[in-house]
């Protein structure tokens, strides 16, 4: 009796979860050489506007501008109708985040194919020549949705085969480890290669960007090459996704249930203006440190909002205070994140 209730404790409340939670939590994996029909364009999003949630794991394709991401994308889709992933005719023209919807065979034909796997097309870095203006929107949109998705499973980050890896690919791939999104890189055109230039070349990539044995992960979107291999760890990162969404549902669940019982239910914060503060072009900086004062941190919380807002607004507030709070409100966001994943 006492194994039943620990199981019923563990399991998840249908009434406390969204409809795309629900739908996220009932994927399953598929076959994925025959079970798409197709791909879909859902739309372009730019600033602050969010790609809608579809329910489905999400992969994410980064790259310098013309490394192949849209002929990668159209590969992965085996597509028979539907939409193309857009190519730009222009390096580094493409600057929305593109989100596509891979769709799956329905039994018969009165009923739509279903969404079985989300692609996200973020724009292209190295190149690009667009105004400051759209630069920012860029930037904005590409953060915020790396920041905060919930169902991303993986980020492949694209590289040229035949290029040693430039400071952009460094500064994206040490910012995505930052962010803590799954990733791995993949060597496109690889087809443009003899067999024997393909070790050198990987060598020379791996050591630049210093990857563990096993990446990169050479593919051609011509020849096929490597097309396998890729949509096994896409499966598996989708899978792994779908365990980790569960585990963080049901903590959540526990905790609510917990904090009912006490009479003290913590308020939520949905902080619409959190978002990863590095900049696209994501270069590095060595000198940037964590260290956090408690005791400042629980004497700051203590203010309530018009205050804290008056003493950002203040002519007396000095420019170290200002980075000291911003650093404070970026650990609050580290501490609720800890708290909700049951690590505090």
């Amino acid at each position: 009796m006492e194994e039943d209730n620990s199981d019923s404790q563990h399991s998840l409340s249908k009434n406390l979860l969204s409809d795309v939670e629900q739908k996220l939590l009932k994927w399953k994996r598929f076959n994925p050489f025959t079970a798409p029909s197709g791909m879909k364009l859902i739309g372009s999003y730019l600033d602050k506007r969010i790609p809608p949630r579809l329910g489905v794991p999400e992969i994410a394709f980064l790259g310098r501008s013309n490394v192949g991401k849209s002929s990668l994308l159209n590969k992965l889709s085996t597509r028979t109708s539907g939409d193309e992933a857009r190519v730009g005719k222009t390096p580094g023209a493409t600057a929305s985040v593109n989100l596509y919807a891979l769709l799956g065979k329905a039994k018969t034909k009165a009923i739509e194919d279903k969404i079985i796997l989300g692609f996200v097309d973020l724009p292209g870095f190295g190149y690009a020549k667009l105004s400051k203006a759209v630069q920012a929107e860029v930037q904005e949109a590409a953060e915020r949705y790396l920041g905060r998705r919930q169902e991303l499973a993986l980020g492949l980050l694209l590289v040229d085969a035949r290029r040693v890896p430039s400071d952009d690919d460094c500064a994206v791939l040490a910012a995505l480890y930052d962010l803590d999104i799954p990733i791995v890189v993949v060597a496109t055109k690889v087809d443009k290669l003899s067999k024997n230039e393909v070790p050198r070349a990987m060598e020379k990539i791996g050591k630049r960007l210093g990857l563990p044995p096993g990446q990169p992960l050479c593919v051609s979107a011509v020849t096929g090459e490597g097309i396998k291999d890729l949509w096994r760890i896409l499966m598996e990162a989708s899978e792994t996704k779908i365990e980790e969404v569960k585990e963080e549902l049901q903590r959540s669940q526990e905790e609510g249930s917990e904090e009912m019982r006490e009479g003290s239910m913590l308020p939520s914060y949905e902080d619409d203006n959190e978002r990863y503060e590095q900049g696209y072009d994501w270069i590095t900086d060595s000198s940037v440190t964590y260290d956090y004062n408690r005791d400042e941190i629980e004497e700051r919380e203590k203010l309530d909002e018009e205050e804290y807002s008056a003493d950002m607004r203040s002519d007396s507030y000095s420019e170290n205070n200002d980075q000291k709070l911003l650093k404070l409100k970026d650990l609050k966001r580290i501490s609720r994140n800890m708290q909700r994943r049951g690590d505090l």
